[in-house]
């Protein structure tokens, strides 16, 4: 398909002027034909010559009207052609300085010929190498860096045909950047989200101090509650232990006091007849144990001298052997 150019405007005027005179020319046969039909109708005495001179009057015409219409298709579809533009010289002063961190080389017009580099593939490209005793090498190019832009125009895919033919030609602006640079403004966004997010960070870390020492605080404050309520606890433990230890000692002393009573009481009756109750109640079944110097044998009193057999003992009622229950074997009830 044909591609749109832009033509000079003194081309355009020369095209205006030809279409101008042809559409005079048109006008011009068109008025001899016009003629020459009024002369065939006023003349009554034409003969045969004078129609078929007519006749190829007409076709005539007709094929001035296509010819014609063939010029003005032309000169329609003359616009489309590629009509070569020459692009004015770049001039580098009229650029724009390079951003920060962005350095730029030049190339002037007596620089041609290959640059000496080396790109990778993709948008932007990076520099792999620079090429020995070349421009590139000469000017310090260096490597691994990423193509900012050329001639002013970004790196980017929809570029890419302006930047490839901006290559090849001179003075050239190469602008290169380092890996990872990013504008001026969007380094300041970044920064400002880093120091939001750091800020958030410091805040989230004094939060969890102040909940940590709020915890601490709680925990200790609740262990020296535990303390004291341990330490109270125990005393009054030990106040009861003590009171009742005092307690016992001195129900001990009280039951001492009594049976040392009743054991002096027991001891007022005579010797012997306390080793007689005494014989008696160890004597085995059936067997004869003699009372020394009486007749009628011992007092009931002398038979609960012992603690195990007593009914009563130091004023204290005593448990009877088998725990108060009844023997069913007994013959005495």
């Amino acid at each position: 398909p044909n591609r749109r150019v832009a033509v000079p405007e003194d081309k355009k005027d020369k095209k205006k002027k030809k279409k101008e005179a042809k559409k005079k020319d048109k006008k011009k046969k068109d008025k001899k034909a016009k003629k020459g039909k009024k002369k065939e109708s006023s003349s009554s005495s034409s003969g045969s010559d004078s129609s078929s001179s007519a006749a190829k009057e007409k076709q005539e015409a007709k094929k001035r009207k296509k010819d014609d219409k063939k010029d003005d298709a032309k000169e329609d579809e003359a616009p489309g052609e590629i009509i070569p533009v020459v692009p004015q010289a770049l001039r580098l002063e009229n650029l724009v300085p390079p951003e920060e961190g962005v350095r730029r080389f030049t190339f002037d017009v007596e620089e041609q010929g290959p640059l000496g580099l080396r790109f990778s593939g993709g948008f932007p490209p990076m520099i792999l190498s620079t090429v020995e005793n070349s421009f590139a090498a000469k000017k310090g190019i260096p490597a691994n860096w990423e193509v900012h832009a050329i001639n002013g125009h970004a790196l980017v895919k929809q570029n890419q045909e302006v930047v490839m033919s901006c290559l090849k030609s001179r003075p050239l602006a190469l602008d290169v950047r380092p890996p990872g640079w990013k504008p001026k403004e969007k380094m300041l966004l970044l920064q400002k989200k880093r120091e939001l997010e750091e800020a958030e960070r410091v805040a989230r870390v004094e939060m969890e101090e102040r909940r940590r020492e709020h915890v601490a605080r709680e925990a200790a404050e609740q262990a020296e509650r535990d303390a004291q309520e341990r330490a109270a606890r125990e005393e009054q433990e030990r106040a009861e232990r003590q009171r009742l230890e005092k307690r016992a000692r001195e129900e001990v002393a009280r039951q001492r006091a009594k049976e040392e009573d009743f054991e002096r009481e027991l001891a007022k009756d005579p010797p012997d007849l306390r080793k007689f109750a005494a014989d008696l109640m160890e004597a085995d079944y059936g067997s004869e144990v003699k009372a020394p110097g009486r007749r009628r044998g011992a007092p009931l009193r002398m038979f609960t001298r012992r603690k195990e057999v007593a009914w009563l003992w130091a004023g204290e009622l005593q448990e009877l052997i088998g725990g108060g229950e009844a023997d069913p074997g007994d013959t005495w009830t």
